[in-house]
């Protein structure tokens, strides 16, 4: 029988709660040292959650995995924003090395904006008309 509980010290209220410390919640910013602000969109927010309590439905330790490999993939992204390949001509892409997911972005005059956690095999391009 496969555990659906998060592990002790993470939840999807907590997971929330980090995503706005780390890069600000919706349209607030907080700035990194020498690093590019990054800021998510409120709907890459929810997805980033649904995504989490997927894997945390499915598996405790993978749903830290994904936090960890998602938290590691917004730093880079903000210490490199031009690194990552373009989308058309608005929008980057990072793509993460375990899971099947996109971090779609785009490059703002004052910050990085997450427009979508998109995965790689549902609904290509729905992010598109998010500003």
């Amino acid at each position: 029988m496969r555990s659906t509980a998060a592990p002790r010290n993470w939840s999807p209220a907590r997971f929330v709660a980090s995503l706005g410390s780390w890069y600000g919640s919706g349209l607030r910013a907080l700035p990194v040292a020498s690093k590019t602000p990054v800021r998510l969109h409120p709907l890459a927010e929810q997805e980033a959650l649904a995504a989490y309590r997927w894997y945390a439905e499915r598996n405790a330790l993978v749903a830290d995995i994904f936090v960890i490999e998602l938290d590691a993939a917004m730093d880079l992204i903000a210490e490199s924003p031009r690194r990552w390949p373009r989308i058309g001509r608005r929008y980057r892409r990072f793509v993460l090395g375990r899971f099947p997911f996109n971090v779609v972005y785009m490059l703002r005059r004052e910050c990085v904006e997450v427009i979508a956690l998109a995965h790689h095999r549902r609904r290509p391009g729905y992010w598109v008309g998010r500003s």
